[in-house]
């Protein structure tokens, strides 16, 4: 594909991308370059996620049309200079990989390489000299050189999709180039290996939920005396009146592996609660949360961030939904100042926007419940008038999930609480878009599959406002949801 800057920018204006061509020019993106995008790094060049979700399937459906009208010619392999072989075009099926990648810069980047396309074909584009040795076909005119040249070519194409290739010829030109990665969540995972012995730390077969850390080994100079000495004095630290949490925190790093092997044998709550009495508190879940992605940066900041950017269009789905017919949102809407709410003519602040906005999400997202009610009681429960407390709410849930208990009401909380399998799991101060975060921080910490009322909830926190990746496919009506918020975005304007 061979596009100037110029072109690229046509292209990008005849398929309805023609707000980010200034974007692309300025990162030099021509033809070439747009064949090798990444999904990382379109999220630059494309920030809004519905827009960058469309994006990247055109871009797919580019690269199978440059597939289809250009053959790529059968590739002489040379191995060691002995023997010219040729190397067929392969196909594989689609696999699932989760990817979480820790953050170079202090930001979350997730969903470092791109999947597996259905059908996998070679690059066809190279340096002269390597081209001029490929079609004369003689393999005494193939030199070191010319060999290292479309070795590493070959590596520059597949490390879009994988660092641990099966290809034999090139294991070695990978391996090399894999020794100076140390972030990357596939590295991290084929390092890790299984020694005999007492301490031998299981290696878990794949990332799961998009965590790099799931099952991770013993910290350099831990073993499972000096797990047992840091987990005694956790507990006893959890009995004083006023913990030193500096060195709590310190604690709660050395030990993740334990706990993490610990949380795989599905163990009871009140079994984790007590071996690891401060994992119990709000601060440290979150904390948890972001040990099991493996990133270095606040996950709240992030998630807070990215769901402020689709709370109008939440708020204008929910309203046009309200005015056909009534679901139950308009006790969260009159909050707001706008014609759900006369009485009021103060302005509402971001934070007031996106509490409502996050109320009404149970009722936008639903999976199988009959309505929106239902699933806004299996997210949030709230104690307006305190005719109960929040230990008799946790007690009379019958199902084991997380959920939130609010006392109080959305736009005036007292205290908010995490509860599961009929007890508390913490309580603390804050609204509900920060518990939310802890909600599903929860369901990564406590080992929790997500409830069938609110798997579509869930998957788009995790999936579209995280961006935390697991091979798993977003449910349609995610799909759609993004789909509707993108419209929103567009018919807003810039």
């Amino acid at each position: 594909m061979e596009k100037s800057f110029d072109e690229v920018s046509s292209w990008l204006t005849e398929n309805g991308f023609a707000q980010y061509a200034s974007k692309f020019h300025e990162n030099q993106i021509d033809g070439e370059a747009l064949l090798g995008l990444t999904e990382r790094a379109t999220e630059t060049l494309i920030p809004i996620i519905g827009q960058r979700m469309k994006f990247l399937k055109l871009l797919e459906d580019l690269r199978g049309k440059k597939t289809a009208a250009v053959t790529p010619p059968q590739l002489p392999v040379v191995d060691n200079g002995d023997e010219v072989a040729d190397e067929p075009q392969t196909s594989h099926q689609t696999r699932k990989r989760p990817a979480v990648a820790q953050a170079q810069s202090g930001a979350v980047v997730l969903n470092a390489r791109l999947p597996w396309p259905a059908v996998l074909d070679l690059p066809t584009t190279f340096r002269p000299d390597v081209v001029q040795a490929l079609q004369e076909k003689d393999g005494s005119k193939v030199t070191k050189k010319i060999r290292k040249n479309f070795i590493t070519r070959i590596y520059e194409h597949f490390s879009r999709f994988t660092l641990t290739p099966g290809l034999r010829s090139y294991t070695k030109k990978f391996r090399n180039e894999r020794k100076s990665i140390v972030n990357d969540p596939e590295v991290i995972l084929h390092k890790r290996k299984k020694t005999k012995g007492s301490e031998a730390q299981p290696v878990a077969l794949k990332l799961r939920r998009g965590g790099i850390n799931w099952e991770p080994p013993f910290p350099e100079g831990e073993d499972e005396h000096s797990m047992k000495r840091h987990k005694e004095w956790l507990q006893s630290e959890a009995k004083k009146r006023n913990p030193d949490w500096e060195k709590v925190e310190r604690r709660m790093v050395l030990t993740f592996p334990d706990r993490r092997k610990l949380m795989n044998q599905n163990i009871e709550l009140t079994e984790v609660r007590a071996q690891y009495p401060a994992l119990f508190n709000f601060e440290q879940i979150i904390a948890e949360f972001e040990r099991i992605l493996g990133v270095d940066s606040s996950i709240l900041v992030h998630f807070q961030h990215n769901f402020h950017q689709v709370c109008d269009q939440i708020l204008a789905m929910g309203k046009a939904k309200e005015s056909k017919k009534k679901c139950g949102m308009e006790d969260f809407l009159t909050l707001l100042d706008d014609e759900f709410n006369e009485e009021e003519d103060t302005a509402n602040n971001h934070d007031e926007i996106a509490e409502v906005a996050m109320a009404l999400l149970p009722f936008l997202l639903k999976s199988s419940a009959k309505d929106g009610l239902t699933q806004l009681q299996a997210f949030v429960h709230f104690l307006p008038e305190k005719s109960k407390t929040p230990k008799q709410v946790a007690l009379e849930r019958e199902q084991p999930f997380p959920f939130i208990i609010v006392e109080g009401t959305l736009d005036a909380p007292e205290e908010l609480h995490l509860a599961a399998d009929k007890q508390l799991i913490c309580s603390f101060r804050g609204n509900l878009v920060t518990a939310t975060l802890g909600l599903l921080a929860s369901y990564y910490v406590f080992m929790y599959n997500y409830p069938v009322a609110l798997n579509s909830m869930f998957l788009y926190f995790q999936k579209c406002i995280l961006q935390i990746h697991d091979g798993r496919k977003l449910p349609s009506s995610v799909i759609t949801f993004v789909n509707d918020i993108d419209r929103l975005s567009n018919s807003a304007g810039p």
